[in-house]
């Protein structure tokens, strides 16, 4: 996809981060989520959230990751807040 029909969806950097921040956030959810269904095998259960989240982290590129933690401290702060609340629930 070229950057300008990627600049037609997105204003900026920014906004495209944002939106990949989201997007990550909400599979990462989702997969804690699933940890308050009744289970059989609860620590399987976690263990499995945790592996699920592990992939879809990995999908994220390292580059991109460093860049939202060093240029988008709101996106950064977002992914921080997001992961503490999933951790209390544990």
């Amino acid at each position: 996809m070229s950057k300008k029909t990627i600049y037609q969806y997105f204003s900026g950097k920014e906004e495209i981060a944002s939106a990949v921040i989201e997007t990550v956030m909400g599979r990462v959810s989702e997969k804690f989520d699933r940890l308050e269904e009744p289970s059989e095998d609860p620590l399987g259960q976690i263990r499995l959230a945790f592996e699920q989240v592990k992939a879809e982290v990995a999908r994220v590129s390292p580059l991109l990751q460093e860049d939202i933690r060093k240029l988008l401290p709101q996106g950064h702060q977002r992914i921080k807040e997001i992961r503490a609340e999933k951790i209390k629930k544990i």
